[in-house]
């Protein structure tokens, strides 16, 4: 006769499989590579308990090794998850199997990269906007045909504070979007409204000329990163941190110390 469960044994499975589902629902911290939680239920974890609970039905228990093959299946989901909801803050898009899986190397190296983000990168991409604070524009005059070359005047500004690394994909950053615009059609496709209108007030796609001047750039890279981060950012569900998180790291930056 199979003894009962004690008390403990129980108590182990409860343990067990929250912290299996708390592993197949976390979310990004974005934009960095750590997780949250959002305190949900797993919906394949429940069909994985329905199973097992039906399975029991037939027979007493798993052979060890349908043990180490459920294992495997489960952490090859938790990796899963992972890359899927921390792709669009580390590689900058979603990472998509078929398209990339010719590219997987040099994706897994942008991704280790990414993740490793200069802090001159993460400042810039805290401070790219702020151009738009430094002038007495009305929040419509790109539909009054008005660029007020925000990308411009915030560099200008940040320039007495921060190093090139700072400045630059921030000067960078709307010639960033003229780049991907013309070399990336689903790009183009996905831009919102308002990112149309000052599409055009910016230039509109780039020429190819224009696409191989801007790649010549030492911090074009950084911008493109920057520019995907940007559109990313976008999404009003995402959980950042506080501005304060960052206090350390923007004083730290302008003074030409190396963050910690």
């Amino acid at each position: 006769m199979t003894p009962r469960p004690s008390r403990l044994h129980w108590l182990a499975l409860l343990v067990a499989v929250a912290g299996l589902d708390l592993s197949l629902t976390f979310h990004n911290l974005w934009p960095t590579p750590w997780v949250t939680t959002r305190h949900e239920l797993s919906l394949e974890v429940a069909v994985l308990l329905l199973a097992m609970a039906l399975y029991a039905r037939w027979r007493p228990a798993l052979s060890g090794t349908a043990v180490n093959v459920l294992a495997a299946l489960l952490t090859i989901a938790c990796i899963g998850r992972y890359a899927q909801v921390t792709a669009d803050a580390l590689y900058g898009r979603p990472v998509d199997l078929y398209w990339d899986a010719r590219h997987l190397p040099r994706v897994a190296a942008m991704l280790a990269e990414a993740a490793q983000a200069s802090a001159e990168l993460v400042v810039a991409a805290l401070l790219h906007d702020v151009g738009h604070l430094l002038h007495d524009l009305p929040d419509e005059a790109p539909d009054e045909g008005v660029d007020d070359c925000h990308e411009t005047a915030g560099c200008n500004y940040l320039r007495k504070l921060y190093p090139e690394a700072v400045t630059e994909p921030i000067r960078l950053h709307v010639p960033a979007k003229r780049c991907l615009c013309a070399v990336e059609p689903d790009y183009l496709q996905q831009l919102s409204e308002p990112s149309m209108v000052s599409l055009q007030l910016q230039g509109g796609p780039m020429s190819d000329d224009e696409v191989e001047r801007f790649m010549m750039s030492p911090y074009a890279e950084d911008a493109l990163r920057l520019r995907r981060w940007d559109d990313l950012a976008k999404d009003a569900e995402r959980r950042t941190p506080s501005l304060a998180h960052y206090a350390d790291l923007l004083r730290r930056t302008a003074s030409g110390e190396t963050p910690l």
